[in-house]
């Protein structure tokens, strides 16, 4: 893998934010145990402690203008920090 391939993680307040580029892998189907493939699309991986959590173009766009435009929702992410 290339440096351009691999996956950028940026540490960010106990945490990291990382640009997950979108990959396919066999995994295992759960309730027949046969193979399965597993295709997953860009998408950004957001780690803080010991949760993470996986956020599409959509969600973070969405995060990204109701900060932008909403005041209750600014305000209650400066009362999150």
């Amino acid at each position: 893998m290339t440096d351009q391939e691999q996956n950028q993680s940026h540490p960010w307040l106990g945490g990291s934010i990382e640009f997950a580029r979108a990959l396919t892998f066999m995994g295992q189907d759960r309730d027949t145990g046969s193979p399965k493939e597993v295709s997953l699309p860009d998408r950004i991986v957001v780690t803080h402690g010991r949760k993470k959590v996986t956020l599409d173009g959509a969600m973070c766009k969405a995060i990204h203008d109701a900060y932008e435009v909403d005041v209750d929702f600014r305000e209650w992410c400066e009362v999150c920090k």
